[in-house]
């Protein structure tokens, strides 16, 4: 009895071993798969930083070569045509990662067909003297993403910029929980973050405080907030005031076809757009983006004037000033709705808000002269600039 007591527990122990056996042969084939799986993603991410580093080394080699030796990263070995797998680890990704962040402008500049603008004399790109760029970026330091809090975490809304003494301005919709035309949303679940990157700190974050009546005319996008005067840790004071453009101007000052920008907080990590996505995967921690664009006409069909250009937007760009190149004036707010993929509205919307006249081929943006003469907006942004 005792010997086939013992002849069991062996025939267990056998079973056993092989079931161990079993499931550890299954765990390694998992692993080499999972393996596999991240040799191709890391395979994948390095070639796409290869490329843009080639390209960037190609056009400002000592400024990358200055870069890359600031990370420790050697980066003729990585661009070598026979660099090897191994070079391109998980520690020289990382690092070639922070080398293309810190070679991006710092707001960074994408063409209509969104090719990223590393540089003004890029042939893809508009051509920017570098008064005109330093102007976006001054200009942009006056621009926030709005956030909203949300299930435990602020969430972007849309953009703003300051407009006046405590005021800034962005899209009813935006602050329009249900996309309706009334002011839905409580000032304290709402704020403004200027930064140029997604990584948020107190010192470029702002309370709104108020949020005041939007225009009762159908598709006068346009909501002002009252925001607190220094920033959340109380270092900073509120950005500049962007000055509407007061006196419509005539079509020497804006013929059609003049370079207009869009300065605004697309939806990166969400976003539609394929070069989009691609921007977000070379430089996740961007936020704030130039986009330029042509202006096409004025469309006044609606009793106020629009302006219409071919600058794309996203969801995010919703409130975004919109600049002309030629005066650096702010000629309007944009908030409507054409992108590449031509998207339309789903339904009938409360109004006023996005899309509700919804071009096929241009966007919109609510021209500058008419919120100064909007009876509802134009006597608060007279009070606020002090006039």
């Amino acid at each position: 009895m005792t010997s086939q007591r013992r002849s069991n527990a062996f025939s267990g122990d056998r079973k056993w071993v092989a079931a161990v056996i079993i499931i550890s042969i299954a765990a390694a084939g998992v692993l080499v798969t999972l393996r596999r799986r991240t040799d191709a993603g890391r395979a994948a991410k390095a070639q796409a930083l290869g490329k843009v580093l080639r390209q960037l080394h190609e056009r400002t080699p000592e400024a990358v070569d200055r870069l890359a030796v600031k990370q420790g990263l050697n980066i003729h070995s990585l661009l070598s045509s026979k660099a090897a797998s191994d070079i391109w680890n998980s520690d020289a990704i990382a690092k070639a990662q922070r080398v293309i962040n810190a070679a991006f402008k710092p707001m960074p500049m994408i063409n209509g067909h969104f090719t990223p603008v590393l540089l003004d004399d890029d042939p893809a790109g508009p051509v920017l003297s570098p008064g005109d760029a330093q102007a976006l970026d001054r200009l942009g330091a006056s621009v926030a993403r709005v956030e909203y809090f949300s299930g435990g975490s602020w969430k972007l809304r849309g953009t703003a910029f300051v407009a006046g003494s405590g005021t800034a301005v962005t899209n009813c919709h935006v602050v329009a929980a249900d996309q309706g035309p009334v002011p839905t949303l409580q000032p304290g679940a709402l704020r403004l973050d200027f930064g140029q990157t997604n990584i948020g700190s107190d010192e470029d974050r702002f309370a709104v405080t108020a949020i005041l009546p939007c225009p009762q005319r159908t598709g006068f996008d346009v909501a002002f907030l009252s925001v607190a005067g220094r920033s959340a840790d109380s270092s900073r004071p509120l950005p500049p005031a962007l000055h509407l453009m007061r006196v419509k101007p005539d079509a020497a000052a804006l013929p059609p076809g003049s370079n207009v920008w869009l300065v605004g907080y697309p939806d990166l990590p969400d976003s539609d757009e394929p070069l989009y996505q691609q921007l977000h995967a070379l430089s996740p921690s961007y936020a704030k983006i130039a986009t330029p664009g042509f202006f096409q006409t004025l469309d006044h069909s609606k009793g106020f004037d629009y302006v219409l250009h071919n600058g794309t937007s996203d969801s995010g760009n919703s409130g975004s000033p919109l600049f002309g190149l030629r005066t650096q004036g702010l000629i309007g707010v944009d908030h409507c709705c054409y992108d590449t993929l031509v998207r339309q509205p789903s339904g009938v919307l409360p109004l006023p808000c996005a899309f509700v006249f919804g071009q096929a081929y241009f966007n919109e943006s609510i021209a500058a002269w008419e919120v100064w003469n909007d009876p509802t907006l134009g006597p608060q942004l007279n009070a606020t600039a002090g006039l």
